[in-house]
This record gives structure tokens, sequence and C-alpha cells, in this order.
């Protein structure tokens, strides 16, 4: 291990200082909890289930104590946990290493912390071995490096990491409310918009008349649906293939970071399935009512089975008509229409069903105007969180990092 140490810390064999507690459980009376690898997760630990000795499953041969830590050995896994009050005396797989550092004087909440660091898991990544699954074996955990600090300030780094990460994950969590912030702000935009209220302003001044309710399939010109039987498999190239996968909920734009291409197909299918510029396209099968718009100038691109194109007339805003789909008003009919026992999508009757409020043309462009600015705000906003969730999550490892390199603390 590369490491610019200050003076009086060491790096040793992790398994020579502290090391891996030995499998086995000695027969006990009643039940007790039990954790695989699978329901450890960043988020909660809860037990698999609770057994007796009798009934315990093989891989629950592990009984942890209160102050042992544990890390996944499963590679590209992270894992670690810190045994505390609640966990104490429980069950845990074989799937995990087991240390107990109290009893080599190593503190335990830096030892959770070495084992939660790149220091560790780059090293256990390194080592695992395996066919089936990558792990690290007891004799691949030979090869790993533990740093030492010094006793006396062993506690100090520890407690200074507690509170780093802790502030942290304050500033993580509050992050992660943002996405259902902004889904909110975006779906109350539509709300405004399809209600009126968003052009209440304009309509005023310019005296527009009333808004009447029509059924999407007289705003509709041409409805259809794709198929898969003339494109059985994907190639490397030929035309794009439009899929369930490019679609979104509560964003009309499609989205191409993966693209699949068919060779070109029958031309009575390439006259029926053929996308055009403003072309409506909606998820039918599963997670259906994800909506997309075909911008102008488009490749050449088809359907799958699993979308539905609906080809606006000249006569309605295709935005206007997309988003309205898009909204929970639209979503709730298209949720609506799927709810019979034995359906498990959508109709083309479905799509043609959906009961639209229609304003003036003019109203429908002025609506999508101010739709497109304030989602824009949105998407300004959405960029700036991505950024940031980027930078909080590098940053627990950059001061995990730091605390092992000694600059937490003097």
């Amino acid at each position: 291990m590369e490491n610019k140490l200050p003076d009086g810390w060491d790096v040793k064999k992790l398994v020579k200082h502290t090391p891996i507690v030995k499998t086995g459980v000695s027969e006990y009376e009643g039940k007790k909890p039990y954790f695989s690898t699978g329901v450890v997760n960043d988020n909660s630990v809860s037990p698999e289930g609770n057994y007796s000795f009798a009934n315990k499953p093989a891989r629950a041969n592990r009984l942890v104590l209160k102050y042992d830590v544990i890390q996944a050995r499963m590679q590209g896994t992270k894992k670690a946990l810190l045994i505390d009050e609640k966990l104490d005396g429980s069950l845990f797989s074989t799937g995990f290493l087991h240390f107990r550092p109290i009893e080599s004087s190593y503190n335990t909440k830096l030892f959770y912390h070495y084992l939660s660091s790149d220091l560790f898991l780059k090293q256990r990544d390194e080592y695992a071995s395996g066919s089936t699954q990558i792990a690290l074996t007891d004799k691949g955990a030979k090869n790993i490096d533990l740093i030492i600090p010094p006793q006396d300030c062993q506690a100090k780094i520890a407690d200074k990491l507690d509170s780093l990460l802790a502030k942290l994950k304050d500033a993580q969590s509050r992050l992660d409310k943002i996405p259902l912030i902004l889904k909110r702000f975006r779906q109350s935009i539509l709300a405004s918009a399809f209600s009126g209220e968003l052009t209440k302003d304009w309509r005023k001044e310019k005296d527009s008349p009333k808004w009447v309710k029509k059924q999407s399939g007289e705003l509709f010109s041409f409805v259809t649906s794709g198929s898969r039987g003339w494109a059985k498999y994907y190639s490397k190239s030929g035309v794009l293939f439009l899929r369930m996968g490019n679609l979104n909920h509560f964003s009309i734009k499609l989205d191409l970071a993966k693209k699949q291409y068919v060779d070109l197909p029958k031309k009575t299918e390439g006259i029926r399935t053929r996308v055009q510029s403003n072309d409506i396209l909606i998820s039918i099968t599963a997670d259906v009512g994800m909506i997309g718009v075909v911008p102008e100038g488009f490749e050449e691109a088809y359907i799958n089975q699993h979308v539905s194109l609906a080809r606006p007339k000249k006569d309605v805003n295709h935005f206007y008509l997309a988003w309205y789909l898009s909204s929970n008003e639209g979503q709730a009919q298209f949720q609506e229409a799927q709810r019979g026992a034995t359906k498990v999508g959508l109709g083309l009757n479905d799509i043609k069903s959906v009961q639209v409020p229609i304003p003036p043309i003019e109203e429908q462009k002025e609506i999508v105007i101010r739709i497109k600015t304030l989602f824009e705000h949105a998407e300004k906003i959405e960029h700036r969180y991505i950024n940031a969730k980027k930078y909080t999550d590098k940053l627990e490892q950059s001061i995990l990092a730091k605390a092992f390199r000694g600059e937490l603390v003097r």
C-alpha cells in the first residue's frame, strides 16, 4: 500500500492484526434473526427470517456480538456494518467477512470506517476470486493491508469521521428530496396549464373563446401500434427501432441514450409504423403512459409492439397534446383504461378515448411556450442537483482517505 503516513502510524496485514472470526455457531435455544448479504443495504438492515438452531440456513453460520464489524466478501459491494445492541447475538451469512477489532485494541468505529473506505474495498476487489461469484476468500484476505494510527488518536479520528459523515449524510438526504420536489413542481405546472389557470391573464387580455372537451380520437388523424413480426432480431445497422426504453414519464423528449437498430422493414409495415415529425409515442404495455414526441427532421425510425404511434391533426398543437397525456389527469385516464381483470396494457381504443380539454389553437401555443419556459427553469435546477449529487457521492471517500492519511486530526 502506497501511502504517506504521519510519524507513529503503521501498516500491517489486516488479518495478522485483527484476524477474521472463524465460522461456526454453538447450539442455542429459541430463535435468532438471520441476515444474509442480500438484506443489508445503505438504507435498511432487515432480517431474512428468524431461525432455531435446527432449521437455520447452512450459510447462517456466523454469530455476531456487539462491537464486531462485518463487510461483504463479494466484489463490487459495500455492506459494512458495526454491530450494535439491536444486532448483538444475531446470525449472519458466511458471505460476510467478520472481525472483532476490540480484541486487537483497534477502535471499533475506526475499523468500521476503514472497511467502508476505498482503501479496503479496492484491495478486497483486487484479491477477490471465483468463477460463478467473485468474492474474497480467507486466503485472499491475507494480502490486505490495514492502516494503524497510534492508539491515542484512533478515537479522535473516529469521532471526527462520525461528525463529518453525519453532516454529509444530512446533506445527501436533503439533496435526495429534490427529484420529488421537481416532479411535483412539473406536475403543478401541467395541472395549472390544463385547468386554464396558467394562461388566465392571457385569455382575459385576448378575450379568447371558452375551452371545449374533446375525445383524443378526434384529435389524431392516425393511431397504430408497432409489430415485432418483421424485426425479430436487432442488428448493428439499419433503421432505428423505437422502444419503451426511449420514452419517459414527465418528459416528452425521446431518450436516445440507448439505440437499437433493425433491418429495413417490408414496404407495407414501413408505411404503417414509420414515425414522422411531431408524432406522439405512447408506451402501451407494462409501464403504460410514457410519452415521447418525435422531433423535426428525425432519422428514419419505426416502433415496436410495446409502443403506440398517435399522429395529431394539423389543428391541434402536438406539444400541447403530448404534455396533457403526460399530466396527472392524462395519466389517470390511461391507468383507469387498463384496470380490466385480464387487461395487461392499453389498446388503440384506449388511446383514442382520452378526454382532453382543448382551448383555441393560439392559446394552445401560448400554453406550450409557458410550459417550456418553466420546465427549462426546472431543468437548470435538475442539472445543478445532478452535479451536486456527484460531488457529495465522491465526498465520503475523500473524507475517509483524508482520515487515513492523518489529515483530519493533529
